[in-house]
């Protein structure tokens, strides 16, 4: 699964967890507090933050070359 996420252009992958990041935090101010929505919101904000992480990684890495 880390291969193919790592096959994908930086700016695919930083959009993919951009989108994430946002998708989490409008679940957040959608659905009242309590430790469901927290998980709920969580897990995208956490996934997409891996993404943008991955995607500044590549784009690092790319420069030295």
């Amino acid at each position: 699964m880390a291969d193919k996420i790592k096959a994908l252009p930086h700016k695919i992958t930083f959009a993919i967890g951009l989108s994430l990041v946002l998708v989490g935090i409008t679940i957040s101010n959608i659905l009242p507090l309590g430790i469901c929505s927290m998980l709920v919101s969580g897990i995208p904000m956490f996934i997409g933050t891996i993404f943008v992480l991955i995607a500044s990684d590549k784009r690092h890495s790319n420069i030295d070359k």
